[in-house]
């Protein structure tokens, strides 16, 4: 017997605000961790923090919480569920396939349309809520009351709340930026332009049309060194 931990977070962003006035539910963000007490763990979000539009699945961090902002406390509780050895197998198989296919992106359009009409299926196309239920559907004594890409928060939360957990508070404070990751860095603004109009484009194509458009190219979604925007320091 093995165990995966599901953590649920309250983000200091606009859309964590837009979910919980629309719900009143204040968690809003899923991630996966295959060990306990591990450093990192996986979900769907955005590759930059100043860019919603422009995601996928990304290996995330705690610091990764605070969206680069300072003096903010983030709520996290941990979900310990239990699964067999063959279902651990069949998870990291899952988690191991999404993250070494490029293909995949982050689906904004069923975040937008989850909580006031209900999620929409797209092709190669996760939220964080939605990757987390996939998962979770993979373990034979969890039965989910919606199909994945209809779950919300909430939802989820009823699911998990029969499982041992823990809470805690982190603060910004104590984390160091890790100037380092893409996801803090500052993107020209011409490029952040064209790389969320392509997301656009192509998440509409993919939810209308169920397949990935035929001159894809996931450079497109994702970020590099020449997209960084320079700062120039007065002397």
């Amino acid at each position: 017997m093995k165990k995966i931990y599901i953590n649920m977070i309250k983000l200091p962003t606009f859309i964590n605000h837009y979910v919980y006035c629309l719900t009143g539910f204040e968690y809003t963000h899923f991630t996966l961790s295959l060990c306990k007490n591990s450093k990192n763990s996986y979900s769907f979000q955005r590759r930059n923090k100043n860019l919603p539009l422009v995601g996928g699945p990304l290996c995330e961090s705690e610091v990764f919480y605070f969206n680069g902002k300072k003096n903010k406390n983030v709520k996290i509780i941990e979900y310990e569920v239990p699964v067999t050895d063959d279902e651990y197998r069949r998870i990291c198989g899952f988690v191991d396939k999404i993250f070494n296919d490029k293909e995949y992106m982050f689906s904004f359009i069923s975040v937008w349309l989850t909580f006031p009409f209900g999620g929409i299926k797209s092709y190669k196309s996760y939220q964080c809520t939605e990757f987390i239920c996939e998962i979770l559907s993979l373990i034979d004594n969890i039965s989910l009351p919606k199909e994945s890409h209809k779950m919300r928060p909430l939802d989820l939360y009823k699911v998990l709340k029969e499982y041992n957990y823990k809470e805690k508070t982190i603060h910004s404070n104590n984390y160091v930026i890790q100037n380092d990751n893409m996801f803090f860095k500052k993107i020209k603004f011409s490029v952040a332009l064209r790389k969320s109009i392509y997301s656009i484009k192509e998440s509409f194509y993919r939810t209308f049309f169920y397949k990935a458009s035929k001159r894809f190219d996931f450079r497109k979604i994702n970020f590099y060194a020449k997209d960084i925007k320079k700062d120039f320091k007065k002397k």
